[in-house]
Formats: C-alpha cells, sequence, structure tokens
C-alpha cells in the first residue's frame, strides 16, 4: 500500500496553492512550521487518521534533522525574519527531545540569526555578528538602542533556551557581557547591622567552597586564604555607584547608574565588602550580587587576575552560606558534599562571643534617665574636660564588636562642631533614650560626621597660611571651620550617656588630634617625611571611624606628645617664622616639635588641664625651646 501512495500520489491535500495530491514523502504529520516541499496534514484530517497516516502509509512526523535541514537551507536574501524565527522556535522545541547529529558549528555559519540593530533595523546574520541576548530586564532597557542583539523578547528568548545551549550561544548573554565597576560615592558607612550577615564570620565555611572547588587562591593549607576572610570587614553604605560597561564590535559602551547593591574592595592587606545600609536592597544583593560576585573573587587568581571557569553548583552553596547562621553552616555544607578541610573553624566560637557578650552589671549605664543629665533650662548639663586619657588601641574589628554588643565604646561616625546650645524648641531630647541600639547608631553617625568635617575644616583652614597669632586663634577657628559646616549637641554625639566621661574626653581628644594632623599633612610646602607615625598617640584609634583612617589604631609606644616631628629641612620651622610664630633666632634651625593638642566641645577661652606629668614636661624642656598648644 505504501508504494502504491507514493507512486500515484493519491493523498488529498487542500492548502494555500489550491487543491493537489500529494505523495507521502511530501507530507509531514504535525508540523508547527512550513518546511518547504511538506504539507502539514494535521491542519486539515482529525486526529483519528494520525495512526493511518503515520503508521500505514508511512507520513513521517516532524524531527530535529529536518528543521535542522530547513535551517541550513534558508536562502537569507529571499526568506523573511518571521519565516526563519519560526523555525528557530520549532528547532528549539524539537531540541528538547532528541539533538541532531550534525554540530552546531555549521549551522552558525549560516544567516540564520535575526539581529536587531541599534537604528532599529533587522537583519539575518551568522554568528560571526557581534550581538548580545537580552536575559535583564534593567539591561535591555539601557542598552538595547545602542547595541545590536538578537531580536527576540525575553519570553522568547526563554523559549529558545535549549537552541541556545545547543548552539553554545551563553556568552551572549546580556547578563555576561556587561561589565561592572563600582565606587564608594558615600563617606557614611557603619560596620554591617546584621550578625549574619557578617562575611568574616563564614570564613571557615567560605574557605571549605574555596577548597572544594579549587580556587587560585587557596595556596598550600590554605591558612592566608582563611585568614584573609576571616579579617575581612562588612560595611553598610548608603550610596554605591556604578559604571556598567559592554564592548560591542570594537566600541565601549557605558552607562552610569546610582543603584549598585554591592562594592568590594581587594586591597593587600584587607578585604573590604560593602552593601546597602536598606534592608531590602541589602538582602537582595545577598540573595543575588553578593553570591556571584564574591565567588567570582574566590575563583580570580590574585597574581594573573585570570578568573577560573565558575562551576554553577558554587553559587548556590555560597549563597546558602551567606544567608544562613553560621551554627548550620556546617550542615548546609553536607548537604552540599562539600569537602572537610585540616584547618580549625574558630568563626562559630568569635560569633557566639559577640552575639552574646558579657551582661552590663550596671544596665542603667544603657538607658540612664534622662533627666539625671539635664539642667533646668532642658540643655544639657555642662561637664569638665579631663586630659586626654590613653586608651587601649582600637582597631576596626574592634568598632565592629562594639557596636554589634551594643556596649559603651567608640564607634564609626562623620564630622563637625560641637554645639553647647539649648535644644531647640520643640525637639525632644530624650528622643534617644529608648533601645540602646537606636542611641548608638544615632552617635556612630554623629562622630563620623563630626571627624569629617573635623578633616574638611583642617585641609581648608588658613591657620598656617597667613599672618596670625595665638590671641586671635579663635576668630581665626571660627572663620575657617564653620564653611559650609553643621554644629553638634553633646547628647546625640556621645550616646546620651554623660557618665561614660572617659570615653567622652577620650574622643573629643582625638577629634582635636585628627584637626591638627591634618592641618599639618595639607601644608604646602609639604613636610618631609610627615606621616601617620609622627601621630605618636594613644587615643589615635578613635579616628578610625573616619573613611580614610580605617587601618590606624592607637600608638604602642611611650606616648611623649600627641605629635612629634623632626623638621630636618627647616620647613615648618620657617612656615612658623613666616607667621610670627616663632623668631628670626631660629633661621637655619631644625628642630624636634612636640605638639600636645588640646581640644574642648565648649568656648575656645576654656582653660585647658594639665596633667602633673605634662606640667613635667615643660620644666624639663631646655631653654631656648618652645613647645606650643593649639586650642581647638
Amino acid at each position: 500500500m505504501r508504494e502504491l501512495f507514493e507512486s500515484e500520489a493519491l493523498i488529498f491535500y487542500s492548502g494555500n496553492r489550491g487543491v493537489a495530491w500529494y505523495k507521502p514523502s511530501q507530507c509531514l504529520w504535525s508540523a508547527p512550521v512550513q518546511l518547504r516541499g511538506k504539507v502539514n496534514l494535521s491542519s486539515q484530517y482529525d486526529d483519528d487518521l494520525q495512526a493511518f497516516f503515520t503508521d500505514t502509509i508511512g507520513v513521517r512526523t516532524l524531527n530535529t534533522e529536518m528543521v535542522y535541514n530547513e535551517l541550513m537551507n534558508v536562502d537569507a536574501t529571499t526568506a523573511t525574519v518571521e519565516e526563519v524565527k519560526d523555525l528557530l522556535r520549532s528547532f528549539s522545541s524539537q531540541l528538547k527531545m532528541e539533538l541532531p547529529t550534525s554540530s552546531p558549528h555549521a549551522l552558525l555559519q549560516k544567516c540564520i540569526l535575526p539581529v536587531r540593530y541599534a537604528s532599529g533595523q533587522v537583519r539575518l546574520c551568522s554568528a560571526a555578528t557581534d550581538f548580545a541576548i537580552s536575559d535583564r530586564k534593567r539591561l535591555n532597557a539601557m542598552f538595547r538602542d545602542r547595541i545590536e542583539t538578537l531580536d527576540f523578547t525575553m519570553p522568547e528568548g526563554r523559549q529558545l533556551l535549549p537552541f541556545i545551549e545547543w548552539a553554545r550561544l551563553e556568552s551572549r548573554y546580556l547578563s555576561r557581557l556587561v561589565k561592572e565597576i563600582t565606587v564608594l560615592d558615600s563617606v557614611v558607612r557603619v560596620p554591617i547591622s546584621n550578625p549574619t550577615q557578617n562575611i568574616k564570620y563564614k570564613a571557615h565555611a567560605l574557605f571549605r567552597i574555596a577548597t572544594h572547588f579549587q580556587s587560585p587562591r587557596v595556596k598550600d593549607d590554605g591558612q592566608a586564604f582563611y585568614d584573609s576572610i576571616r579579617t575581612s570587614q562588612t560595611w553598610e553604605t548608603d550610596r554605591i555607584i556604578s559604571e556598567l560597561i559592554i564592548v560591542m564590535n570594537g566600541r565601549s559602551i557605558s552607562e552610569q547608574t546610582n543603584s549598585s547593591q554591592l562594592h568590594i574592595e581587594d586591597g593587600e592587606s584587607l578585604l573590604r565588602i560593602y552593601v546597602p545600609s536598606d534592608e531590602s536592597s541589602r538582602e537582595t544583593c545577598y540573595l543575588s550580587a553578593l553570591p556571584m560576585r564574591l565567588t567570582e573573587w574566590i575563583m580570580t587568581d590574585p597574581e594573573t587576575r585570570i578568573q577560573y571557569e565558575i562551576d554553577p553548583n558554587m553559587i548556590v552553596v555560597t549563597q546558602a552560606i551567606l544567608n544562613a547562621k553560621s551554627r548550620v553552616a556546617g550542615h548546609l555544607l553536607e548537604e552540599h558534599g562539600i569537602i572537610e578541610v585540616g584547618i580549625t573553624n574558630i568563626d562559630s566560637e568569635e560569633e557566639a562571643h559577640r552575639v552574646n557578650p558579657p551582661v552590663n552589671p550596671d544596665p542603667s549605664r544603657l538607658t540612664p534617665p534622662i533627666a539625671a543629665h539635664l539642667n533646668q533650662a532642658g540643655s544639657p548639663s555642662p561637664s569638665t574636660m579631663g586630659p586626654a586619657t590613653p586608651s587601649t588601641p582600637s582597631d576596626s574589628e574592634d568598632e565592629y564588636r562594639r557596636l554589634e554588643s551594643e556596649a559603651p565604646g567608640s564607634s564609626r561616625v562623620s564630622g563637625g562642631l560641637f554645639s553647647d546650645l539649648p535644644a531647640e524648641e520643640g525637639v525632644p531630647l530624650y528622643q534617644f533614650t529608648g533601645a540602646p541600639s537606636e542611641r548608638l547608631r544615632s552617635a556612630t553617625d554623629e562622630y563620623r560626621e563630626l571627624l569629617l568635617q573635623v578633616v574638611t575644616a583642617a585641609t581648608q583652614s588658613r591657620l598656617l597660611t597667613r599672618t596670625f597669632d595665638l590671641s586671635g586663634l579663635a576668630e581665626s577657628l571660627n572663620e575657617d571651620t564653620f564653611v559650609d559646616g553643621r554644629s553638634f549637641d553633646e547628647y546625640t554625639l556621645f550616646n546620651g550617656d554623660w557618665r561614660a566621661q572617659r570615653n567622652r574626653d577620650q574622643k573629643v581628644g582625638a577629634a582635636g588630634e585628627l584637626f591638627v594632623f591634618e592641618l599639618l599633612s595639607s601644608l604646602s610646602p609639604p613636610l618631609s617625611g610627615f606621616t601617620r607615625d609622627n601621630w605618636k598617640s594613644t587615643i589615635r584609634g578613635f579616628a578610625s571611624v573616619h573613611p580614610d583612617y580605617t587601618d590606624i589604631d592607637g600608638w604602642s609606644g611611650t606616648e611623649t606628645a600627641d605629635i612629634v616631628y623632626d623638621d630636618e629641612q627647616g620647613t615648618l620651622t620657617e612656615i612658623l617664622m613666616g607667621k610670627g610664630v616663632l623668631t628670626a633666632e631660629y633661621r637655619g634651625r631644625c628642630p624636634r616639635y612636640y605638639i600636645e593638642v588640646k581640644t574642648t566641645p565648649g568656648s575656645w577661652d576654656t582653660p585647658f588641664f594639665m596633667s602633673h606629668s605634662q606640667y613635667q614636661k615643660v620644666n624639663r624642656t631646655p631653654r631656648g625651646v618652645s613647645l606650643r598648644y593649639f586650642d581647638d
């Protein structure tokens, strides 16, 4: 019977070309697209007849090879874009069921890919054409009218996924072609507020992941890599800007955005990770951008900067660890089959100590009654400035522990000038007496603002660029430092706890020392050899809250003065002589300067406190040597 139907063309079909009789070899059953020289019988005959046509007389059903051959025979000069799109959709659908025997290489040399140009024109091109495949709505909106893209919508692109994978075109995805360069655009930053999101406490888990997937950063026993994560810093910030760059046809096309969620600084000695301060944005970051970017960092050789191939499973397990509490990390790693390592996990012990600090025996220190700190006029009670008492050296890691445990102490903050004016009418001074964490966060922000403004005031100051006398120093300071500045009230600046006198005095003293250090650092001509090593104060660690001083800690040697400088080239001496501070007898000399800084939040003429040891130091100073005290 098959031979009869084939030789006599006994299949009737009424189509666009009219009524005709066809052979079984000229027919298909259930073809979603029109193939040249073939008619689709399923469009005319009932499904009840399918078995007769396919099994009895040998009408073929559509398969991958048929569509592949049809695509190979496409004539780009006569075929329409829609016809080729239909073929690609059909081919992609067939690929779900079977793969063709032919390789994709030959097909991709044909002009069977509809490419949309920036002008809006669509042409059939080969894979040799540079184009992107849209897979991210935001990126597509940014670049679609500036680059060449495959002319399918994102939903249509999902239908083409089998074809894209078979043709190995995944590298054309827009999300892979676009590179992001991020920059911090804010001086406001605080240590991560959610303990679960502190990267350093995931160090051992990340070390196991890096070892399992053979990270190029893991050398020898991996201790160096483990330490780099364990000493990392995770910061919250309010603004990260990024430049998105794509290179297409030799052209670099960029777009700037203010909505980046992540910035990673990989310094020589410290890894810093910046995430959004907004809770929702931060959560999105930890579920999306951070797992991907951190995985990329782990799989990048630190010397060659070559990124190794990333196993998708690595991103999955990294995402799980970043969003899980440390106590379940081991179980998660086991579930994902991650291998063990030979280095002991000390992350959990550190986190347990941080999350459960010793109970303060005096809870009232954290929530003091407001009446104890206000005078009858409703303004903060005055307090006497004490000496800048030496403190334990503090670094940014200590800042994390102090903030996260809500214990009183120094915090990361931003800068300006103090104000002891009465509170504004209608503004309640008790607004920060509720939760200790709220007061601490406010004090942190205030102190950071203060130090930022202190540095700005010092670098813009004209104190040493024109003639002045010490008796008029107050007017000079007022004139210089209130430019674009603001005032600060002590209550919010020092966490509302006026009994923490020592901590308050140390912060005040550190702000003053920072002013003088920046003042001397910004002189023109510059002081030869003047570095942070000349700042020899035990309380300078409080300046680590300033973004430019995150790596500074308290001076660990014996303190002789806040700032000590050997003026070997006489630059500072010449400046002071030119301003009338020193007399001409110092010309040609290269003295050593012992600079003691006294700072007060009160008025400029407040008497400063000199300790007995400082008094003895002045008395022991040889004749002809001057020690000048800058009261700021």
